[in-house]
């Protein structure tokens, strides 16, 4: 890539970084150790919510430990117990089910089975309008393009990204709208690296414009964030 290039994306790349930590939430790139955060959701109403809940934070736990297997054997028996439930507080528990252990198998360098796991959450949940489950789907496809890019399957990571910007490109929210600013940098970035020069260029732009309409936005602490 050329030098120009390269000052060009690093630039865009600064920008993103100095957004998200003036938003209090903070996005480590071309890192394998990351975890996603957030704040424990809202009182349960019924038994078998507060079940799922409690499964849920044990997983979390055991992830935040480093005890990867025990949080994944966790994460699957909640997928497999409550992801075709229709109440909408369990959906949402479950997305964020799938969410962790997308974030677990890239933290372990499972990158092809976290591949995988996106697609059964892009399947359970692609469709959903409710903005929580959409917050997950789009850290999972962020996810997702990121594993197919150490996987070195460049093509397939652009094809994610771009599902990731296509569905979600004209959300409000600012957590999208986050998401689908790193996609958009990090597409322009494999272009560069691997594919097309001027496709970057202009994917760059976008980017930039993406993020300048952030600027004054704060995101809850709660929201879907990446930290080491």
């Amino acid at each position: 890539m050329k030098t120009r290039e390269r000052k060009y994306l690093r630039r865009c790349l600064g920008a993103y970084v100095v957004t998200l930590n003036l938003c209090g939430v903070v996005l480590l790139w071309g890192v394998s150790s990351v975890v996603a955060v957030e704040t424990a959701s809202a009182s349960s109403n019924t038994v078998q919510e507060q079940t799922v809940e409690a499964l849920l934070e044990k997983g979390i736990a055991f992830a935040k430990k480093g005890n990867d297997q025990d949080a994944l054997s966790v994460f699957n028996d909640l997928i497999h117990r409550f992801e075709a439930s229709k109440d909408l507080t369990i959906q949402r528990l479950t997305a964020r089910a799938f969410f962790y252990k997308v974030t677990t198998l890239f933290h372990q360098g499972n990158r092809q089975e976290a591949v995988s796991v996106s697609d059964e959450l892009v399947r359970r949940f692609g469709n959903s309008k409710d903005l929580t489950i959409q917050q997950y789907l789009t850290g999972t496809l962020g996810f997702k393009g990121d594993a197919l890019c150490a996987l070195q399957h460049y093509k397939e990571a652009i094809a994610a990204y771009d599902d990731l910007i296509g569905r979600f490109s004209n959300s409000k929210d600012p957590v999208i709208r986050y998401g689908v600013a790193r996609a958009l940098i990090t597409k322009g970035h494999t272009l560069s690296d691997f594919l097309q020069h001027e496709e970057a260029n202009a994917v760059g732009d976008k980017s930039v414009h993406v993020l300048e309409s952030l600027q004054d936005i704060k995101v809850p602490r709660h929201s879907v964030g990446f930290i080491q």
